[in-house]
């Protein structure tokens, strides 16, 4: 593919003195400084893109194409386009084939000449085995829309599966580029399991969502504790978590906090009972009814005393054994994944 240059269009003359007497030669000088302003036409270097045989191929001038035809990742022989089957339509909208530094011409190793380039779709990056032999040492496709009737749309990312898992021989559509932005005006929504069955009219199998920032494969190091002091330590991709159900949390946290303060109170109604007790028998005392004769305790101490001890026994111990099953309701409710309703994470929606 030979890119040839383009014609300048005219030139605004507004501004420009003695306008009347500029002629056409000097619009395109005044253009020809600056190749390409205005969007105008400019010569670029674009590799050879390699058309298979079932393909439509829509060129731009600027290394942007449109490309009908089977599902193919990359070579002729890639995807299910490349296997020879049928219902595997493809629409690929790509622009910057072999970025960062395309070209159209290469002297490879041993021959004499340059050769034109060919390329085939990059959906991720590529190093050559031996960048000798090659164009060039890095390369990829600068941002895609690829859209297949049925396709291994993760494998052909090279997605990680996450807590979703991989995709095969379905329809997908990747969006890949520097910056993705998906803007609504009114609201976005993400959605899963729509209908009943998928695309082949199978049945679906209930996937959720998955938010991955940067790389969830790299070695996590936090250690954790539980209750009973067992240490655990999360593995290498344990990094994909549930998200959390902020309305069910909320709920959780507000009836343990309501918890701590009831075991608050009573724990105060100890404390009084107890500086009642101490009070009384530091400030008591027994004067002898005959001198030298033994003491018998006080009647009212020994009432006081079992009044204690019921309260010590009845109250503060039912009050205990009420929090401690209430504690472990709220764990029953909020912390096992068999109570969907009011589990705190979500079964489907994970995160890094």
């Amino acid at each position: 593919m030979s890119i040839t240059d383009g014609i300048f269009p005219a030139v605004d003359k507004s501004g420009i003195e003695d306008a009347d007497k500029t002629t056409e030669e000097d619009n395109r000088k005044i253009i020809g400084k600056v190749p390409g302003i205005d969007c105008g036409n400019i010569r670029e270097p674009i590799a050879h893109f390699v058309k298979a045989d079932c393909e439509t191929v829509i060129p731009g001038k600027n290394n942007s194409y449109i490309v009908l035809g089977r599902d193919r990742p990359g070579s002729v022989h890639s995807g299910y386009g490349g296997k020879g089957d049928t219902q595997c339509g493809m629409i690929d909208l790509v622009v910057g084939r072999m970025h960062p530094t395309p070209k159209e011409n290469f002297k490879y190793e041993g021959t004499d000449k340059e050769s034109p380039i060919m390329v085939d779709p990059m959906l991720v990056p590529h190093a050559p085995s031996n960048p000798k032999t090659a164009p060039v040492e890095f390369a990829t496709d600068a941002a895609r829309i690829y859209i297949s009737q049925k396709t291994d749309i993760d494998k052909n990312f090279n997605l990680l599966d996450g807590k979703v898992g991989k995709s095969l021989a379905k329809s997908g559509i990747g969006i890949k580029a520097d910056a993705v932005r998906i803007m609504g005006t009114e609201g976005i929504k993400l959605i899963t399991n729509p209908d009943e069955v998928n695309s082949f009219a199978q049945p679906l199998t209930p996937h959720g969502i998955d938010l991955i920032a940067m790389d969830p494969n790299f070695p996590i190091v936090n250690e954790v504790r539980t209750p009973a002091g067992n240490r655990s330590i999360l593995k290498r991709g344990a990094a994909i978590q549930p998200l959390v159900k902020g309305d069910n949390l909320q709920s959780c946290l507000e009836e343990i906090f309501y918890e701590i303060k009831q075991i608050m109170s009573t724990n105060q109604k100890f404390v009084n009972y107890m500086v009642q007790f101490l009070s009384h028998y530091a400030n008591h005392g027994h004067p002898p009814a005959v001198p030298y004769t033994p003491v018998r305790e006080d009647g009212q101490n020994i009432q006081n005393g079992n009044d204690i001890n019921n309260g010590l026994g009845t109250t503060i111990l039912d009050s205990y054994k009420g929090h401690v099953g209430n504690i472990n309701r709220l764990e029953k409710k909020y912390l096992k994944i068999n109570n969907p309703k009011c589990y705190i994470n979500s079964k489907y929606n994970h995160t890094n």
